[in-house]
């Protein structure tokens, strides 16, 4: 496994199964900035710089969407190196440095704004681009909830529409619409644990 900022120990359900699932796996790299816990448990730890000694291009969402510019403001400091060196370096070890024929970061930007009608020169003068301006409704205008190609998406519905019955759930012939059900005895509030937190919402598929 090659772990890149994500910490599964921390951030998956489980930690005690996490922690023994990649105690039991032949090799484990992590490549972070920071002493996580699955650090701990791996091989081999590739030190990667901070957001603020490296040069990238991000998209991202608040209420528009859009790209930006983080400029490199200080050199990588000790042994940590930009991502894009660490990824570089590890293709051409596995005989794949062909795949990545970029000389520097400045290449690796160009081409990712290739076929864009933004440049990069663009970009790094307004540090950020607005893609998709926010409006509400929008789904009217698309006639459907999923989203059209070119879009980033975490996932469509079947129907084009919210599902408050999950229709995967109905044709496999599973309750589409799951009821609350009292958990085992062990599990319910107690002096100790008094707060049992219950949660019901539509399904989305």
């Amino acid at each position: 496994m090659i772990n890149y900022f994500g910490d599964p120990v921390l951030s998956w359900g489980n930690q005690e199964a996490i922690t023994k699932a990649i105690q039991k796996m032949e090799f484990v790299a992590t490549i972070d900035a920071y002493m996580c816990n699955t650090v701990l448990l791996s091989d081999v730890v590739l030190p990667d710089a901070t957001w603020l000694e490296q040069s990238q291009i991000k998209a991202d969402w608040l209420y528009e969407a859009f790209i930006a510019y983080y400029a490199e403001v200080v050199k990588p400091m000790y042994d940590s190196r930009p991502i894009f060196w660490i990824i570089v370096e590890l293709a051409k070890r596995l005989g794949l440095g062909k795949y990545f024929p970029w000389k520097d970061v400045e290449e690796v930007e160009r081409n990712q704004l290739a076929g864009t009608p933004w440049s990069f020169e663009e970009l790094k003068e307004k540090g950020f681009i607005v893609t998709d301006e926010a409006e509400y409704y929008k789904y009217k205008k698309w006639g459907s909830f999923n989203v059209p190609d070119g879009y980033g998406s975490s996932g469509k519905t079947v129907t084009g529409k919210y599902n408050f019955l999950n229709p995967v759930a109905q044709e496999k012939g599973v309750d589409p619409l799951p009821d609350y059900k009292e958990p085992n005895p062990d599990l319910l509030p107690d002096e100790k644990y008094p707060l049992c937190f219950r949660k019901l919402q539509g399904v989305l598929t």
